[in-house]
């Protein structure tokens, strides 16, 4: 017969067997800080179309497309490689749901951004592209590190604040999108990678 010791140790096996499986526990902290330089490079464009003309507001859509894609590739690799040196399941379930939690806020912010374009209301670009990407960090954190739900607040906190000081929504996005993604990228790898 077991002591209660060896049936507490047993659950706590069981947890963490369970956790294991339902929470993708390798996405790489340091891909935070480098998504914040792609954003300051975002940036730095941004402010060279500074007259924002729609032919420029077009432009600019497609760098911030093309940033937001290169961003998500350089989590999934820099997250792919960490899971393969950790000897987990390099494709888990857990990544799959993690990367659909994370798509579907931005996909639904990515059509609202179209459709702000199409009809020339591109000032709510700035404060839906924080929103929804906010909306997706904390989707994630859940199934991932749980700091990330701060993250994403963050980043919510900042679009509202955006939709009322559209003067200032350009520095609010650099805020958002390369030094609160630096911060918490920087914070997360002391934490969890040194």
């Amino acid at each position: 017969m077991k002591s209660k010791r060896d049936i507490f140790q047993d659950i706590n096996d069981i947890k963490e067997m369970m956790s294991k499986s339902s929470k993708f526990m390798s996405l790489s902290a340091i891909s935070g800080v480098y998504v914040g330089i792609i954003a300051l490079l975002g940036f730095g464009m941004s402010y060279f179309f500074a007259d924002l003309s729609i032919d420029n507001i077009k432009i600019l859509v497609i760098t911030g497309l093309f940033i937001l894609l290169v961003s998500l590739s350089i989590v999934f690799i820099l997250s792919y490689k960490k899971a393969k040196s950790n000897n987990e399941n390099r494709i888990s379930n857990a990544l799959k749901v993690l990367f659909i939690e994370l798509f579907f806020p931005l996909l639904i912010g990515g059509i609202i951004i179209i459709w702000s374009v199409m009809n020339n209301q591109v000032w709510l670009i700035i404060p839906v592209s924080l929103i929804f990407y906010g909306l997706g960090m904390y989707n994630i954190s859940r199934l991932s590190l749980s700091e990330l739900k701060y993250l994403g607040l963050s980043e919510i906190l900042l679009g509202l604040l955006s939709l009322f000081l559209v003067q200032f929504s350009l520095i609010i996005w650099l805020l958002g999108f390369s030094l609160i993604n630096i911060i918490f990228g920087l914070y997360l790898h002391n934490k969890y990678e040194k």
